[in-house]
């Protein structure tokens, strides 16, 4: 079997095991397993922030981005896979911007999590152009897994690119990023995997945009940063067919040291917006982009009485059971809130 018939193979068997999970859920039976309550908060997101018409609608797009999910954690960021996919890769590059980079010049590369997302690692192997990534601490398990693939894609394409990891929270992390742009590496941030908690937010550096029908709260801090450093920002996305990855690289957002974070906000933003129309099942926010919620929005899921155009939640799918160690928790896909049960009080399928 050559290397595409066992990639689809792999795809084919991961996207049933993702259906066969999801057909075996029951209403109010306990969501015991991790990707179980991924399904469910995928589920939730997509129902408040895209308001799909149709119940049946709704459940296929759920569908596809939870069996998105598994391929891109399965598949894409395995090793065995990462290094060879990257004969796989087109890149959409309007700009030139990867020319530029490979010359010497930086940029600030600002993505988000759409397809297979870690393909702007694998560009900047592909022409051996060093690379820093951030982290947040509580994004720490995901080092070992990128650079894992990152090694992998260096060599089977025999790259001298290497790569270097700065946590959000190192005491020191200005003074890193610094001295990374100032070699000529290329500084890569995802904006849609960390909000932050509610209590780190700052109402001088957030912004609130509208995100389909929803309101959200999003950061400035890395547009901030690439007026810091003096970088252009580049932003981008990847889409998956099969075994062939597209990455969109758009052209550079000039900084003319204007200060203006809300509008460049609403462009970055909207670049995601663009793509979600598109392709909306090939994005792995569904799953966490409820933390971008404003207060505002957050209060107002839990009116009782809905607009005509928003359908509510049938009543077997609002509310889902997670099973903890000695006791379960209720959880309202409407209102995001959480309540606590007994074992005793939790219900059966």
């Amino acid at each position: 079997m050559n290397f595409e018939d066992e990639y689809l193979a792999e795809l084919r068997a991961w996207r049933l095991e993702a259906d066969k999970l999801v057909d075996s859920l029951r209403p109010l039976a306990p969501r015991i397993t991790p990707l179980e309550t991924s399904f469910e908060l995928i589920d939730a997101a997509i129902f408040h922030i895209l308001r799909p018409a149709e119940k049946e609608a709704r459940n296929q797009l759920a569908r596809s981005a939870f069996r998105s999910l598994l391929l891109n954690r399965n598949v894409d960021h395995v090793p065995a896979y990462a290094g060879r996919l990257c004969d796989c890769l087109n890149v959409v590059d309007p700009g030139h911007v990867l020319d530029h980079a490979s010359r010497g010049q930086s940029f600030l590369f600002a993505g988000f999590h759409t397809g297979p997302y870690w393909s702007i690692f694998q560009s900047f192997v592909k022409r051996g152009v060093d690379v820093t990534t951030l982290f947040p601490e509580c994004l720490a398990s995901k080092r070992e897994e990128i650079s894992e693939v990152f090694a992998a894609a260096t060599r089977h394409t025999g790259s001298k690119s290497t790569l270097e990891l700065i946590s959000l929270d190192d005491p020191n992390f200005l003074i890193r990023v610094r001295s990374s742009s100032a070699a000529g590496r290329q500084l890569v941030v995802f904006l849609d995997g960390y909000s932050g908690a509610p209590t780190q937010r700052n109402e001088k550096r957030d912004v609130e945009l509208d995100f389909f029908h929803s309101r959200i709260t999003v950061k400035t801090t890395v547009l901030r940063l690439a007026d810091i450093l003096g970088l252009p920002l580049v932003t981008f996305n990847a889409v998956r067919e099969d075994i062939s990855r597209t990455l969109y690289l758009d052209p550079p957002l000039q900084n003319a040291k204007n200060k203006q974070y809300d509008e460049v906000a609403r462009t970055v933003f909207s670049r995601l917006l663009r793509r979600l129309q598109q392709e909306p099942a090939q994005w792995e926010g569904w799953l966490y982009f409820h933390n971008y919620f404003s207060p505002g929005y957050r209060s107002s899921l839990s009116l009782q009485v809905q607009p005509a155009a928003w359908p509510p939640l049938e009543k077997a799918a609002r509310f889902v059971i997670q099973a903890q160690r000695d006791h379960n928790i209720l959880f309202d896909k409407q209102t995001y809130r959480h309540y606590q049960l007994s074992k005793l009080q939790g219900a059966q399928a």
